[in-house]
């Protein structure tokens, strides 16, 4: 029992307009327990709205649309649901008469071109709308599964390329395991179901097709399945107040009930293979709660999912599965759902009522950025220095030429000297610096590109209150990817290592 969420409009695939709509149905979809395989984004083309509705039906009980059923010329999605349904637009009389209610009570006549919004295919529904023009519309279509799947077309294709032909993954679930692939050497057809991308019965069926077995034709070929397809205006107003009375009481009672609980947790320092196998068993594709990885802005992020027949059994599973992965990853996870790194270390400067201070050379000042991206940071947060040029580093923060000449400027003694003359300037408890070489250029076979040195200046146990006097933690990374990626990667490894420090605790990678 899943959807497909497809979206329809050209200000959605240009990047004009930030599709809302799809979170927030996806939101909805599981509170009731039912799970979203896909988002579908498509212009303002009747074909290739077709196209998706075709290949959505195939691989969905639900398909969910919002918008292209404005009064324009270029308002298609109607049409398109009807030349797949096979039938012709027929006139709604009684909302037709609607129309000419609504524009009467506005004072002025209904325009012709408003006419459309009263048509729906032949067959379908009409979900009223209580706060626009256009007429939701509920189909019901059943399908022949694997129809448009025979074997000698999936006989010896990669498996990416099998399972996306038989519509159990996208195209950009296929990129993303091809990329972990290359960092973790596993098949790919593991990585997919690990990702939670394909259970294991898609995995072995898209093997048998793609080996050419003929027990492929017996289990995948003939089966009917139905698809029930609501149509929703995009306009936000309109599509959340039809999906709530309309939508989503039929799709609840046709899942059966249920629930879907959703939690993530962010961890930063260890790759995702590493924190995959970490978590071991927890990520088993067939485990609910489910387990599964996500990296971005360089964070590896874990998404738990509980489904289960109550709210009470779901919240007792997900806590259980949260406390495990804690268990394994420890202060590795520094924050859940929506938190950022910055905002957590923040308070826990506040709260502990201590300063920081930052020296920063390639980071450009980010750092600084980000401590002081926060609401009140003026409590924790003294002043920074952006010493890009070796001068600078002598200048404004007395760094000893001598140190920069033995050692380079991108060293750990370098960023020592930064981090205790920033703590002892600013009078602060706490300073950061950060040195190294973001690229393209700059970089040498003993120090390539993306090399940083970071150091971090704190009091001295036997004079905790002498800023003159302090302890200072180095250590050098080499961080991946381009200019921009490095630069924030810095930044971030910095406040972890702030970070582990207010715990009290070494970093533990």
């Amino acid at each position: 029992m899943n959807a497909i969420i497809l979206s329809v409009g050209d200000e959605l695939v240009l990047g004009q307009t930030v599709d809302t709509n799809s979170a927030w149905i996806s939101q909805q979809l599981a509170a009731v327990g039912v799970p979203v395989s896909a988002h579908v984004t498509v212009g303002d083309d009747q074909a290739a709205i077709e196209q998706a509705i075709r290949e959505s039906i195939e691989r969905a009980r639900f398909v969910i649309i919002s918008g292209g059923i404005g009064p324009t010329e270029d308002d298609l999605t109607r049409q398109a649901l009807a030349k797949v349904m096979g039938v012709e637009l027929e006139l709604s009389e009684t909302w037709l008469a609607k129309l000419h209610e609504f524009f009467s009570k506005l004072g002025r006549q209904m325009p012709e071109t408003n006419k459309i919004q009263a048509m729906i295919p032949h067959g379908a529904r009409m979900i009223d709308n209580s706060a626009g023009t256009a007429a939701g519309i509920h189909a019901t279509l059943d399908t022949t599964l694997g129809e448009q799947t025979p074997l000698d077309q999936l006989l010896g294709r990669p498996l990416g390329r099998v399972l996306t032909k038989l519509g159990k993954i996208t195209r950009e679930q296929v990129v993303d395991a091809l990329v972990s692939q290359k960092s973790e050497g596993a098949r790919i057809g593991e990585i997919l179901v690990r990702k939670g991308y394909c259970t294991p019965q898609d995995r072995d069926l898209a093997l048998m097709a793609q080996e050419g077995d003929e027990e492929f034709n017996r289990k995948s070929q003939g089966e009917k399945s139905r698809t029930d397809i609501f149509v929703m205006p995009g306009v936000p107003k309109e599509m959340k107040a039809m999906f709530t009375r309309d939508v989503l009481p039929h799709v609840q009672a046709a899942a059966g009930g249920g629930v879907i609980l959703q939690r993530t947790l962010h961890t930063f320092g260890l790759g995702e293979s590493t924190v995959a196998e970490k978590l071991g068993p927890l990520m088993k594709r067939d485990r609910n709660p489910s387990v599964g990885t996500t990296v971005a802005n360089g964070f590896v992020s874990l998404r738990v999912n509980a489904r289960f027949e109550s709210r009470e059994k779901a919240q007792q599973e997900i806590d259980q599965a949260i406390k495990a992965c804690y268990d394994v990853l420890g202060d590795t996870i520094w924050g859940e759902d929506g938190d950022s790194l910055q905002e957590l270390v923040g308070k826990s400067l506040a709260f502990s009522r201590k300063t920081v201070t930052t020296a920063e050379s390639c980071t450009g000042g980010l750092l600084a950025k980000m401590l002081t991206d926060i609401a009140g940071s003026s409590d924790y947060f003294k002043q920074g220095w952006i010493t890009y040029s070796n001068q600078a580093k002598y200048e404004r923060l007395g760094v000893a030429n001598e140190i920069i000449n033995v050692y380079g400027a991108v060293s750990e003694p370098v960023v020592a000297a930064m981090a205790k003359h920033a703590r002892r300037l600013a009078k602060a408890d706490f300073a950061l610096s950060i040195s190294g070489i973001a690229g393209p250029g700059g970089g040498s076979p003993t120090k390539p590109v993306g090399t940083v040195c970071i150091g971090f200046a704190y009091p001295r146990a036997d004079a905790p209150k002498n800023v003159a006097e302090s302890e200072v933690f180095t250590r050098q990374f080499t961080f991946t990817g381009d200019r921009e990626m490095v630069r924030d990667r810095s930044a971030k490894m910095a406040l972890t290592i702030l970070r582990f420090h207010l715990l009290g605790k070494p970093l533990s990678f």
